[in-house]
């Protein structure tokens, strides 16, 4: 193995220095942060695009996720409409069971009844916006018969996401026995973002009305008309960077909150859990503060460094005597400044012979913040030709005569 140390932080160096993608404001620092995540009882600040945790706090306790659980009910309802060839403009037809009349006592509700007519993007929209334990019910109903077989598909979808800390006994979240970690919710969010990106357009809508007057069919109340619910997420109302993704609130969770924001090119994602809900709205703005906070560090502490490695290597039986390697593609990582300095990259090369195509791979670079390995790049090489005949011999001559004795 050959060390280039040297050269990688050559590189990255130049980068640090002309990429519009570093932030050198560093408005919140940890101190900041410790003092506000004493009020909660679990925490996870997450780089989207490397996963790096960036912050935590008892980041692997199992913990009730309340309304949170609604997000793996509508990832759900999406993997199975997409099998199913189910449309947003599908209507889904309300039960009975699923009609907010039938919900348990203080559920959050979109206010379905049996009778209305409404589309499968409008159970979304109640779903995320009015938490709607109903539309929970409507959902799972419709999209594969029956309340037991969604959850179940539920538990299959996040165990096959390698999220063995996630398990849930019903779609709403109403439930203490539905459980997750802050670390596998967190990476969950990930794949549900990366999967139906779309859905940040209705996360991060500010209200939701419904019912509308075209809603109402052979339902037999309209007292609910035109009711407007406010997004219990605070951040999409006063943090211009947030997009999502989710509040939840049960007497034996407290309040948990899942949020992404992007600013730039960075995108992050802020788990807090267990807030004590306390008076007049304290506990919402203590858990909104806490994932601002987060974002604020996180946005203003790391920067995305992109590496691309450049050196060159003997190459033998060709036309030039070395040839230079490279990585097509940059390496994009999360890093503070301080940790820059001690990235170091070191390589393995095949023995090159000509000719090379420059088409394959010809070695592997290997990025390390200190020991710990962040990933690597393949390494390609120029084109080179094979020595003619000729050549070889003149070449050889040339050689000969050059010795030192």
């Amino acid at each position: 193995m050959n060390s280039i140390c040297v050269i990688g932080k050559f590189l990255l160096t130049l980068f640090l220095i002309f990429s519009p993608l570093y932030y050198d404001l560093f408005a919140v620092n940890l101190a900041e942060i410790n003092k506000l995540s004493k009020y909660a009882k679990s925490i996870v600040l997450m780089d989207f695009d490397t996963k790096r945790i960036l912050y935590s706090k008892k980041p692997n306790l199992v913990f009730p996720p309340a309304s949170l659980t609604k997000i793996v009910t509508i990832y759900t309802a999406l993997i199975e409409a997409e099998k199913r060839n189910i449309k947003l403009k599908s209507i889904v037809p309300i039960s009975d069971s699923a009609s907010y009349y039938n919900a348990p006592p203080n559920s959050s509700l979109m206010f379905l009844e049996k009778g209305q007519i409404v589309n499968f993007e409008e159970i979304l929209k109640g779903l995320s916006i009015s938490s709607g334990n109903d539309a929970s019910i409507a959902i799972a109903e419709f999209v594969v018969g029956n309340l037991n077989s969604f959850v179940n598909l539920m538990n299959i979808n996040v165990l096959n996401l390698g999220l063995l800390n996630m398990h849930f006994v019903e779609p709403s979240g109403y439930s203490s026995e539905n459980k997750i970690t802050a670390l596998d919710m967190a990476f969950f969010v990930k794949f549900y973002v990366e999967k139906f990106k779309f859905m940040l357009n209705i996360h991060s809508l500010k209200y939701f009305v419904y019912p509308k007057s075209k809603n109402l069919g052979t339902a037999l109340s309209s007292k609910f008309l035109n009711l407007k619910q406010r997004n219990a997420n605070l951040l999409i109302h006063d943090y211009p960077y947030s997009d999502g993704i989710k509040t939840g609130y049960i007497k034996e969770s407290g309040l948990n909150l899942i949020a992404t924001a992007k600013k730039g090119e960075i995108r992050l994602i802020a788990v807090v859990l267990g807030i004590e809900k306390g008076i007049n709205g304290f506990g919402e703005k203590i858990r909104a503060s806490i994932a601002k906070n987060l974002f604020e560090y996180g946005f203003n502490q790391y920067s995305k460094f992109p590496l691309i490695v450049k050196l060159k290597e003997k190459v033998y039986n060709g036309t030039v005597d070395t040839v230079a390697l490279f990585s097509k593609e940059p390496f994009y990582y999360i890093l503070t400044k301080d940790e820059f300095d001690k990235i170091n990259i070191s390589y393995t090369v095949d023995k090159l012979v000509a000719p090379l195509s420059g088409d394959m791979p010809v070695g592997r670079a290997m990025i390390f913040l200190e020991n710990e390995k962040l990933g690597d790049v393949a390494l390609f090489s120029d084109k080179v030709n094979k020595l003619g005949f000729w050549q070889g011999l003149y070449k050889s001559f040339i050689n000969f005569f050059s010795r030192e004795y």
